[in-house]
């Protein structure tokens, strides 16, 4: 039910992006797409491309624009709805894809060409990828959540906190989700944001 909550969200997004004009910013951002570079005066280069790339498949219009935004958002979401189902439970998944989907601040960075589309899905994957590598101790999940960092890393230049708010995050859930102790004193956790 999750899934196809998230999937109408953005259906309806979709359906709506080209109805509006674009705002300053997202000019701005569509002007950047039609010069490339590494970066610019205020953003990491990631919005850039990804519009450049809808751009040429879809043409200037304002869908093309929006539509990496779009597309982050949603995957945002599914990573968001992954972690909340894998380390909690279906209810709880559930609960999260319906607030994530009627959040207005959610919505208008699903809908406007922002860099915060893209570094929301790139936060959510690599969340879940390290999350996922803590617990299996695969290759596999610590590849896809350095590589998941990186486009991060290209979406938004204070990325480099990922590091720090992520390894606290997935820490705190890995030792109230699987019943681990204090490292240092032995004593269970029990941190009440975490508490079932």
């Amino acid at each position: 039910m999750a899934w196809l909550l998230i999937a109408g969200c953005t259906i309806l997004r979709v359906v709506y992006a080209n109805s509006f004009h674009l705002t300053p910013d997202e000019t701005n951002y569509w002007q950047w797409s039609r010069y490339l570079a590494w970066g610019y005066h205020d953003q990491a280069p990631m919005i850039a491309w990804t519009i450049r790339l809808f751009t040429n498949l879809l043409g200037h219009t304002e869908l093309a624009v929006r539509l990496p935004s779009i597309i982050s958002m949603a995957i945002a979401s599914i990573y968001v709805v992954l972690i909340a189902e894998h380390w909690f439970s279906s209810k709880i998944a559930w609960h999260t894809a319906l607030f994530t989907q009627s959040v207005f601040i959610f919505n208008v960075g699903a809908l406007l060409a922002t860099a915060d589309g893209l570094q929301g899905a790139a936060w959510a994957a690599s969340s879940y990828y390290v999350g996922r590598g803590f617990e299996q101790h695969q290759w596999r999940h610590w590849i896809a959540g350095g590589l998941c960092f990186g486009l991060g890393l290209l979406s938004s230049i204070p990325w480099c906190y990922f590091c720090l708010l992520s390894s606290h995050s997935v820490y705190c859930v890995a030792v109230i989700g699987y019943g681990l102790t204090d490292p240092i004193s032995g004593a269970p956790w029990d941190l009440p944001c975490f508490s079932r």
